[in-house]
């Protein structure tokens, strides 16, 4: 069981078929949004954190 309703939703959609996330640069599909927004980021090259020490 679920404490929340969206866990529920996230958690229901595992168990689908559906793709209906498309990733706009190779049309990739997947089954939830924050893992096709994960993926943008390999094309993006988008990196939220960085080392204060050198370039990484």
């Amino acid at each position: 069981s679920f404490s929340r309703l969206s866990y529920l939703k996230h958690h229901e959609q595992s168990h689908s078929d559906k793709l209906p996330f498309k990733c706009t640069y190779c049309s990739r599909l997947f089954k939830h949004k924050r893992s096709r927004d994960r993926h943008i980021k390999l094309h993006t090259g988008d990196k939220k954190y960085h080392c204060s020490e050198c370039d990484a």
